[in-house]
């Protein structure tokens, strides 16, 4: 059985559904504002990539990058190439002490992507 609007609207009383839509377009409105934070954390984790790590390529790609709001599952997606064998642990700790939400993701462009990702690739990153 699967629901359909009519089925998820009787989930949620009105008043809900109406704060939650409310919700929505105030981050909508404030999108520009959250972006601008966002690419100053991602600037923030390439001067951390660099600086302990040796990473010298850094890229963004993602909903950062895209014209549309960032989201509820929006993330920050750094591309990296070359990084130091054995140092993914230490990377996600040092991203994740910078920042728990957003999520800082690191990829290497040598290792497995998602579809998703490879998506994300073809429409474009920016060097950071």
């Amino acid at each position: 059985m699967t629901f359909g609007l009519t089925s998820s609207i009787r989930v949620l009383r009105p008043k809900a559904w109406i704060n939650a839509i409310k919700q929505r377009f105030l981050l909508e409105q404030q999108d520009s504002e959250r972006k601008a934070q966002w690419w100053e954390l991602a600037h923030q984790a390439a001067k951390v990539l660099r600086s302990d790590f040796n990473i010298e390529r850094i890229a963004v790609i993602g909903d950062l990058t895209s014209s549309k709001p960032i989201n509820y599952w929006s993330n920050i997606t750094l591309f990296v190439w070359d990084i130091p064998k054995g140092q993914n642990y230490k990377i996600y700790e040092a991203l994740s002490n910078l920042s728990k939400q957003p999520e800082i993701r690191v990829m290497d462009e040598g290792e497995y992507q998602t579809v998703d990702d490879e998506n994300a690739i073809a429409r474009g990153f920016i060097d950071i």
